[in-house]
């Protein structure tokens, strides 16, 4: 009996097509034969015309490959379950759109980050932190010592790059940055959550 490996991705996204083959979900390893034909099967057609989400057993997928091998043995490395974001039609961007989107994300975000950096600095009290430095170093009184203000601001900038391991749109290290970190936690909750709803709903046991 010849032996195929599959390996469902847990998060997959499919545009501008009308049927989900085993290829567009899952890698595939086996004998050469085999293997392209077993990409190539269709597992279903959605029948859908906006964006929807999908989860896909693994067990469907042996089935559908049994179904035309049935003396083939599929062993899964991968996920147990698959989920599909699929959209029958491919969007096509527009630039100026594009543009007009990351700008007004650039204006929030630079909004946002000065005032939390102000509440931060009033919080905190820095001002008067740094005439009580001031004071302890020179033994004078001042509402505006330069010497430590002006590190101070170029100090920022300097830390918030190191953090997030960024200068523009390269990285100074190949480690995740805190932020990317984030984001795949949090990309892992939202298709946990999404799976789990589908499947709920699929038996039968969801609720509002």
């Amino acid at each position: 009996m010849q032996e195929v490996y599959i390996k469902p991705y847990k998060n997959n996204k499919l545009e501008g097509k009308q049927k989900v083959l085993i290829k567009d979900i899952a890698t595939v390893s086996g004998p050469k034969h085999l293997k392209g034909v077993i990409e190539e099967i269709c597992i279903f057609k959605p029948q859908v015309t906006k964006i929807t989400h999908f989860v896909i057993s693994t067990l469907k997928i042996i089935e559908a490959i049994q179904e035309k091998f049935p003396d083939v043995s599929v062993q899964n490395v991968g996920e147990l379950d698959a989920m599909l974001e699929f959209n029958p039609v491919k969007p096509k961007p527009h630039p100026v759109w594009e543009w007009i989107k990351l700008a007004v994300v650039c204006i929030v975000v630079f909004a946002g980050a000065t005032v939390a950096i102000m509440a931060y600095n009033t919080d905190v009290s820095m001002a008067k932190t740094f005439t009580t430095l001031y004071k302890v170093f020179t033994g004078e009184v001042s509402e505006s010592p330069a010497w430590i203000t002006i590190p101070y601001a170029i100090g920022m900038p300097i830390g918030v790059i190191t953090f997030y391991n960024h200068i523009g749109t390269k990285k100074i290290t190949e480690d995740p940055t805190p932020v990317e970190v984030e984001i795949n936690a949090y990309q892992d909750q939202v298709e946990d959550t999404i799976i789990d709803v589908l499947t709920a709903e699929k038996r039968g046991q969801y609720e509002e």
